[in-house]
């Protein structure tokens, strides 16, 4: 059986009932988020959960982790089993990423809505039938399943983007989020790309956003798994050629820091070793 802390985004959505589950993911997990421990890592707290949770089953409490070895920072925090998941991730309306004291990294469940300022990727319900495409070819990726089909999927999604540009004069929130939404669709093209080893696709197709500083920030959380690909994929010229760009580089420093150490010097000082130490083994233990 395939371990569901390395597999934590096809490990929820088997745990899951409803396509609920993918806004639960794409709005509130971060795409490179791995719980680096092996004990279970979904949290809730007691005081957090609706009526009809309350009290929570024995047999859904983490045997691996005891309580008393909780080092949260809130007495009321259990640690939910990672095979009694379903009705918690049904009922949630929103999640974050809590460490606790030993730095052990965990996903809480919220059962209120939280405000976002944006949405990182539209969800079943607000696609259009030919953005499908795009969702499903990111699911195979995501899973490491099928890259042929995924890439059918993405060139479909692909030729959609093409035909529904954005006009960019109008700077509402309604106009950028959907900037967002078009430019996230064409990071998940670039990444099948790159996954097919198409890597003239891929460069054209983050071509659209990754040269361009304004969306940097937005689609932050979806370029530094894309740079993590490329690391994998061993497109070293190309990372390299990314990194050219001085402004890029101190914007992904600790990715930037993380090529220089795995494959050009690991005697390279690194300045966020934590953070830098997370990439490397995320890029190892995937290749």
């Amino acid at each position: 059986m395939s371990s569901p802390n390395a597999h934590w985004y096809s490990h929820l959505v088997a745990q899951s009932r409803t396509d609920h589950i993918y806004t639960l993911i794409h709005e509130y997990i971060p795409f490179d988020w791995q719980p680096l421990h092996d004990y279970d890592f979904v949290i809730v707290r007691l005081s957090n959960l609706p009526p009809g949770l309350q009290p929570p089953s024995a047999i859904h409490i983490s045997k691996k982790l005891p309580q008393p070895d909780y080092c949260f920072a809130h007495t009321d925090y259990i640690v939910l089993h990672n095979y009694h998941l379903t009705e918690y991730l049904e009922a949630a309306k929103a999640a974050v990423i809590v460490e606790d004291a030993k730095k052990r990294s965990f996903i809480e469940l919220l059962f209120k809505n939280e405000n976002r300022q944006s949405k990182p990727l539209p969800v079943a319900g607000d696609l259009k039938e030919e953005e499908m495409n795009l969702l499903l070819a990111y699911e195979l990726l995501q899973k490491g399943f099928n890259k042929e089909l995924a890439l059918e999927y993405a060139q479909k999604g692909e030729r959609f983007l093409d035909n529904n540009r954005i006009e960019t004069g109008d700077s509402s929130e309604e106009t950028l989020q959907k900037i967002k939404r078009q430019m996230t669709g064409y990071n998940i093209v670039a990444m099948v790309y790159s996954w097919n080893n198409q890597m003239a696709n891929a460069a054209a197709a983050d071509a659209i956003y990754i040269h361009h500083p304004e969306f940097w920030d937005i689609l932050e959380q979806y370029i530094k798994p894309y740079l993590e690909l490329l690391m994998i994929k061993r497109e070293l010229g190309y990372v390299k050629y990314l990194f050219s760009d001085k402004a890029f580089r101190k914007h992904f420093l600790a990715h930037y820091e993380a090529f220089v150490s795995l494959f050009i010097d690991d005697t390279f000082p690194l300045t966020r070793p934590g953070e830098v130490v997370g990439i490397i083994n995320r890029v190892n233990n995937a290749s």
